[in-house]
């Protein structure tokens, strides 16, 4: 046997170097000094790095503090040792197959093809080893935050700007702001657009308003209009009506409307319509167009409320 022995610390050797088939697994460290030294020389060992929770272990001729004599590399966890390096001086052999991911199985390398990495296409898949885009989940995704918000997802856009909604986000909402699926807006500019669109949990669904009465209720912002099996309805009620005045001479404007046939540009193969043409009604009673008259491409073209019409005839 020939061994060397290194400075001491604190009257203590620190570290010992020499050649012995004794495995190290017997040794206990002491600290002293802020670094571990040993109670009893090690017999195996030839270098060790520690401070108070993990020691580093380098074996002299492929011999170490485990039962086998491949690897040369080790850290004391302060329970077992976990293999660093192998007997050929390289990282301790990944599990699986090429992609899988790798996590601790229980002190060892573990891989699974339920979690896999493209790096070629720089996707990830979970429960897939096939990944189609960015991130692939092959099964269900679940949010859970217990508050009133509830769960949520975030869909952003970063090169919208001003006020244009950069970011959707979809709760799951209850208590103040109803139970149901809410469709927040969040503009670039930073304003907080609040909800646009409400399905609540009975069903109905809300476009700008979170208290949706009939399966479908719409809110342009003056008034409400919902649709039932008999139709569309809209809120008449005196209650939220001012400047009330009758429609002078209604029979003779409706005597200047001129009801036409007429087919859609866009299907022409379709059956003839009848209806009207909203720029000579916009001359007779300009209430009952909507819309701008521009770029039709653009979608800048009129419509009309032909349910308001019949206030005019009846």
């Amino acid at each position: 046997m020939s061994q060397r022995a290194l400075p001491t610390i604190g009257g203590d050797t620190g570290i010992w170097a020499h050649k012995l088939n004794d495995y190290l697994r017997q040794l206990s460290p002491t600290t002293k000094g802020g670094i571990n030294t040993w109670s009893t020389r090690p017999t195996e060992i030839y270098s060790f790095l520690s401070n108070s929770t993990e020691t580093l272990g380098v074996a002299h001729e492929g011999l170490t503090g485990v039962n086998t004599a491949t690897n040369v590399l080790e850290r004391w966890n302060g329970t077992s040792w976990e293999i660093l390096l192998n007997g050929n001086g390289t990282p301790t052999t990944p599990s699986g197959y090429t992609g899988e991911i790798q996590f601790n199985g229980n002190g060892s390398f573990a891989a699974s093809n339920q979690l896999f990495w493209d790096n070629t296409n720089k996707r990830l898949g979970i429960g897939t080893n096939t990944p189609g885009d960015r991130l692939h989940v092959a099964g269900a995704i679940l949010t859970d935050i217990p508050t009133n918000e509830g769960g949520r997802i975030r869909i952003l856009n970063t090169s919208k700007t001003g006020a244009t909604a950069a970011e959707w986000s979809i709760f799951n909402m209850t208590s103040a702001y109803g139970n149901g699926l809410s469709f927040w807006r969040y503009y670039a500019n930073g304003t907080n657009a609040g909800a646009a669109m409400w399905l609540a949990d009975d069903g109905n669904v809300g476009i700008g308003t979170t208290a949706p009465s009939q399966r479908l209720t719409v809110f342009n912002g003056t008034t409400i209009g919902t649709y039932t099996t008999s139709g569309w309805q809209h809120v008449s009620d005196k209650r939220l009506k001012d400047e009330v005045e009758p429609i002078d001479e209604a029979l003779n404007k409706i005597k200047q409307i001129k009801g036409v046939y007429f087919k859609w540009k866009t299907n022409h193969e379709a059956s003839r319509q009848v209806g009207f043409l909203a720029q000579e009604v916009k001359e007779i009673i300009p209430e009952l167009v909507l819309g701008e008259e521009g770029d039709i491409k653009k979608g800048e073209t009129l419509s009309m409320n032909y349910a308001n019409l019949c206030t005019v005839s009846c």
